[in-house]
């Protein structure tokens, strides 16, 4: 019902998570991210303690890997679980349980981590990494979106479409949420720039 792309952007160091679902106010309960240790996806029958205990174990060092074999490991309810993490040395790690709702998985690239359940097909993921992996130079907040923005266009949560969420950790950090929308990963790249604009002095 959930698909995320959770990523470090290599210029920068910036953490980010963007998030769509035919669920309302995804961007509630699935991201979770610090500026100085790493973000954090947690969706499916998501688990908020993977979000702060993810990020606590990432301050102390852990890997991706370690983190999500850490988490996972002696939770009864783990395979109907998800999880995207990335590190504060860009290393990921993607998890899907396997008694998540089909199609569900996950693909890991450079800095960047893409998972998804109860969607049309395994082309969602494969068109947000081909989206990501291509926007190298573009802005990260705009890069995360438009990650996003492919993955729907390649059918989405098979069920619908209802929020989506952008959060950036960063100096000055991003948090969009469109929590109720026809169009809302399209509404959330409309937002992108409109964001960018309050930023500028004037």
């Amino acid at each position: 019902m959930t698909y995320s792309v959770v990523a470090v952007d290599d210029d920068t160091g910036a953490f980010g998570v963007a998030v769509a679902s035919k669920a309302l106010c995804v961007g509630a309960h699935v991201p979770w991210g610090d500026a100085e240790v790493g973000a954090v996806a947690t969706q499916a029958w998501h688990n908020l303690r993977y979000g702060y205990e993810g990020l606590a174990l990432l301050e102390q060092g852990l890997s991706a890997a370690h983190v999500v074999h850490t988490l996972t490991y002696g939770d009864r309810e783990a395979p109907h679980r998800q999880l995207g993490i990335v590190d504060r040395r860009g290393r990921v790690g993607s998890y899907t349980g396997s008694r998540c709702l089909p199609w569900a998985g996950g693909m890991c690239g450079r800095s960047f981590a893409v998972q998804g359940n109860l969607l049309a097909g395994p082309q969602v993921v494969e068109a947000m990494a081909d989206s990501y992996e291509a926007g190298a130079g573009v802005p990260f907040t705009l890069r995360l979106v438009e990650a996003l923005v492919a993955g729907d266009e390649a059918g989405g949560d098979r069920r619908g479409r209802q929020s989506a969420a952008l959060k950036v950790w960063q100096a000055r950090p991003v948090d969009l949420r469109v929590d109720d929308a026809a169009r809302p990963v399209h509404r959330l790249l409309e937002l992108v720039p409109l964001w960018t604009d309050d930023l500028e002095p004037g």
